[in-house]
């Protein structure tokens, strides 16, 4: 569970409800912490990143007055849907005919680093999709971040710890596949992207694509 006061609102809590939730950065849903200050603590109760058994939900809002009212009533919610089995967590179709030409999709974390220095404190991480993983391929041969963050675009930003949320999020997502005979070819594979430079594009994978738990086994984040 992330940390207070993301997810609490009483309007819209569903935290018993969900299998995994990611922290946020205590700025989000801000870019960097020097807007910390202009985020209303409202704002931050409606404002989830939640896993369940079929789907993951996210919502970002949207403070028009930033930090001048503290007041729900007065924030909009823009609420994205993604079930397991619909990209970002499947691979897209054309017509009836799956794009597995160039590999799974990918869904990885994306740490901003500067050389070795950890900047996630100050801009938080990414949760970040791309439609294939170019069978492995680096962008340099055999150094340089992977090929498919060229093609990739941010799902959610403002994170703190994604890893431990996406490896979570991999078992229940396995384990949904599976249940269903999802073709192993076309299931998201999950990974961590190094944003630094001394690393040569170090990437690992989160979990094991073959592997899973049932989601009674998996601890909710507390």
């Amino acid at each position: 569970m992330p940390l207070e006061p993301y997810g609490t609102s009483a309007y819209v809590d569903e935290q018993g409800k969900a299998i995994a939730t990611a922290e946020f950065q205590d700025f989000a849903p801000c870019v960097a912490v020097c807007f910390g200050c202009c985020v209303p603590e409202a704002q931050k109760k409606r404002t989830f990143l939640n896993a369940y058994d079929n789907k993951a939900m996210f919502n970002k809002v949207w403070a028009p007055l930033l930090c001048l009212t503290d007041d729900e009533k007065c924030m909009t919610d823009q609420v994205a849907v993604f079930f397991y089995d619909k990209p970002p967590f499947r691979t897209g179709m054309l017509l009836c005919i799956p794009l597995t030409c160039c590999g799974p999709p990918v869904i990885f974390s994306n740490t901003p680093k500067f050389l070795c220095i950890d900047c996630a404190p100050c801009f938080g991480s990414q949760i970040m999709v791309a439609p294939f993983n170019c069978f492995g391929l680096k962008a340099y041969l055999c150094c340089g971040n992977p090929c498919y963050t060229q093609c990739a675009y941010p799902l959610v930003g403002s994170l703190k710890n994604p890893d431990a949320f996406l490896e979570k999020l991999n078992d229940i997502v396995t384990t949904y596949h599976k249940k269903h005979a999802i073709p192993e070819g076309e299931r998201a594979i999950f990974e961590s992207v190094s944003g630094n430079v001394l690393d040569f594009g170090g990437t690992k994978k989160i979990g094991a694509k073959t592997g899973g738990a049932p989601p009674a086994a998996i601890e909710m984040a507390r």
